[in-house]
């Protein structure tokens, strides 16, 4: 039987986006022959009718899953829906992810590769040789400034860039981190270093891949920049 790699989508508003990411995830199958590539799409109930378009995706076909979490906050998403992939849909590989196009879904396959050479957790970075952060220069030296801190403040040195949805993780490491560790429960995006550094606390094996970051193709940034700084210090 094929291992699973269920990639991760948490969605808020992404109407417009989520349809051609989807389509853009599934073509990395491929890619990674080895293994069985589903896709969890963790909804907001978002007002855009997001979850509308999520749940006529997952009737449509099989490999596509969808949570309608009746509630806001990316936190909630990201937690209930790892809970719910390794879970509820018996997840060897975590994949998590934006839905939103700023993330290559044909970067997949090197995330996998790293986890087959036995690392427990691989987190995406900007700042890796081959990496680019095409964003607008305050968020860029908003990320690169974050980034910088918690490495400072954890001693999670081999980690560059700690910002980024894109990363994955193995089920046995899941099963070792402490989910109360995390702050899932704001509105802020401090979910997403907060699981490295969980991740960190646990032993794991971690390692970066370089990914290429560009601004979003629709809306704008739903990070809340100055409570997000508040509650990384």
């Amino acid at each position: 039987m094929l291992k699973k790699v269920v990639v991760l989508l948490p969605t808020y508003n992404e109407k417009n986006t989520i349809e051609k990411i989807v389509d853009l995830i599934l073509e990395q199958q491929p890619k990674i022959k080895s293994y069985d590539l589903q896709l969890l799409i963790a909804d907001g109930h978002s007002p855009d009718d997001t979850w509308k378009v999520a749940e006529k995706l997952s009737q449509a076909n099989r490999k596509i899953h969808f949570i309608d979490l009746q509630g806001r906050g990316f936190g909630l998403a990201v937690m209930e829906g790892t809970r719910y992939a390794f879970e509820d849909l018996n997840a060897d590989i975590l994949m998590q992810m934006d839905a939103d196009l700023q993330h290559d879904p044909n970067e997949i396959p090197q995330f996998i590769e790293k986890i087959e050479a036995g690392f427990d957790f691989v987190q995406g970075s900007r700042y890796e040789k081959g990496g680019r952060n095409n964003i607008s220069l305050i968020r860029q030296m908003f990320s690169l400034g974050s980034s910088l801190t918690l490495r400072a403040l954890t001693g999670v040195w081999q980690v560059s860039d700690f910002t980024p949805s894109y990363k994955a993780y193995t089920k046995a490491l899941y099963q070792k981190m402490s989910k109360d560790s995390i702050p899932w429960q704001g509105t802020t995006f401090l979910v997403q270093p907060a699981t490295v550094v969980e991740a960190y606390r646990t032993g794991a094996k971690i390692t970066t891949v370089p990914i290429k970051f560009k601004n979003r193709e629709v809306d704008k940034s739903k990070n809340e920049v100055f409570n997000y700084l508040l509650e990384i210090l």
